[in-house]
């Protein structure tokens, strides 16, 4: 990471998986005087534990949002394109299900045996 970030590591992190573990390991990985913007945990239900030292020495910001307005998405999927390639986005795609197999994709993240599911009309 800090080959891509500097020393100082990220700006911005941004929580997108929805697993409480999750939570803890963004603002393990946000940069000092960085930015960390909590997505996915909106109905995650339970506690993790956080040093809020970690919060003051790294002067972090965190923000918590729901419901993106549609220009959010587009610009999210914008920035995927233009950077995924030099990321290896498309390597986080591990399962690849039909739209019938919905119900088996469901089971296999929720058991935790996929990284990136993904329904796939083509299939």
């Amino acid at each position: 990471m800090l080959d891509l970030c500097g020393q100082t590591g990220p700006d911005v992190v941004v929580e997108a998986a929805g697993a409480l573990p999750a939570f803890p390991e963004g603002l393990d990985l946000t940069g000092a005087h960085g930015r960390y913007s909590v997505l996915g945990l909106w109905g995650a239900i339970g506690t993790v534990p956080v040093a809020p030292r970690e919060l003051t020495t790294k002067n972090l910001r965190v923000t918590g949002a729901t419901f993106p307005k549609p220009k959010h998405y587009y610009r999210a999927m914008n920035l995927a394109a233009r950077l995924g390639p030099e990321l290896g986005l498309a390597d986080l795609v591990t399962h690849r299900f039909p739209i019938g197999g919905a119900p088996e994709a469901l089971a296999a993240v929720k058991a935790g045996e996929t990284i990136k599911a993904v329904i796939d009309p083509s299939l």
